[in-house]
């Protein structure tokens, strides 16, 4: 049974949505389901309920709805065809003229139909924006100013719809609904645009964690490869000192005879021949160089310096143009070969 009955209502609801250009649109939806709303309670409860059990003037009152369901079948239509606007503003100002009529024919200022004043602006504000909230707020004030001017000058004003208590409560019902309708509408909107806000702190939160925890991973890939540099750095460096706190003669001859560098002992080696860095190595070093930087082959030669004997181990680097020379003190140990030569000489002269 409930089932048939929500299957009922679905159906009645899928029959009356908004079609056209504005179905996609939820504040015309929104206008449609009210004025839909509007028109089911005077064909569904005032006219037939209503105006034949408690309204006292019947036929005004019929006339007053016929008139509201002309407006608001206008307004549906003016929908349809995907004129919000101008349906909007229909439906403010037949609203407006229905409203008047009934505070007019019901006393003036005592009618309780003045309660439409109240939400015909927040109806605007709703529809048209803030300007034509404006406007309609003055018209309101100034329509019900002109009534009170009126009634306080002693003009007298029918009261052809002497206000029954429920023809009352009906009037105060449609402009609760009227009311209601647009706030729940903003109230809707501003929780949506809440949340998508919470949902957009949420996202950016959830970057910035990320973002952080990538800054963090970096800077630690950062802190890392500092450290690996600083290690490089203080390797090549001990790697550069190394040539120079060598004891042994070290030098780099360029194009195999230019004395590019020399550690001390190969400067002082070099004086003792009158060469120096900068200048050209010995004939007896250099063309052994020359040769060793031209066919590529590593070498050794023996000189004599100062009374001391050296073997130079020659490395050629042919592709960057140099010979870097290692140099030995070789002297005790040519010494104690000679003294090995002389000893078996001797041995040899004795035998014979």
């Amino acid at each position: 049974m409930l089932n048939r009955i929500d299957s009922y209502f679905r159906r009645v609801a899928h029959g009356l949505r908004l079609r056209g250009p504005l179905a996609g649109d939820v504040r015309a939806r929104t206008l449609h389901g009210l004025v839909v709303g509007l028109l089911l309670y005077i064909w569904i409860v005032h006219l037939p309920i209503m105006v034949p059990l408690f309204v006292v003037r019947k036929a005004g009152s019929t006339l007053a709805n016929l008139f509201l369901t002309l407006i608001y079948g206008i307004t549906l239509a003016l929908l349809k065809r995907g004129s919000l606007r101008q349906a909007s503003v229909f439906f403010l100002v037949g609203t407006w003229l229905a409203a008047t009529a009934f505070v007019v024919l019901g006393g003036g200022m005592q009618s309780t139909a003045l309660v439409h004043y109240v939400n015909l602006p927040i109806l605007a504000a709703w529809l048209l924006g803030t300007s034509a909230a404006g406007l309609t707020t003055a018209v309101c004030l100034g329509s019900s100013l002109v009534l009170a001017v009126l009634q306080q000058s002693g003009v007298p004003l029918p009261h052809y719809f002497p206000g029954a208590p429920f023809g009352n409560w009906s009037s105060v019902a449609m402009a609760t609904l009227g009311a209601v309708v647009p706030v729940l509408f903003v109230l809707s909107a501003l929780n949506e645009a809440l949340e998508k806000r919470q949902l957009a702190e949420e996202e950016r939160r959830e970057a910035n964690e990320k973002l952080e925890q990538r800054v963090k991973e970096r800077t630690a890939q950062l802190e890392d490869e500092v450290t690996e540099r600083k290690r490089l750095e203080a390797d090549l460096e001990l790697a550069a000192r190394f040539p120079g706190e060598n004891p042994n003669p070290v030098m780099r001859l360029g194009q195999g005879h230019f004395v590019d560098f020399a550690n001390p002992p190969a400067q002082e080696l070099l004086k003792t021949v009158g060469c120096s860095v900068g200048g050209e190595a010995p004939a007896e070093i250099g063309e052994p160089a020359v040769a060793a930087l031209i066919d590529g082959v590593p070498r050794q030669i023996e000189g004599t310096y100062a009374g001391r004997t050296y073997l130079f181990s020659l490395s050629p680097s042919p592709q960057w143009g140099y010979v870097n020379l290692y140099a030995t003190d070789i002297t005790d140990r040519k010494q104690a070969e000679e003294a090995i030569r002389e000893s078996e000489s001797r041995e040899r002269a004795r035998s014979a």
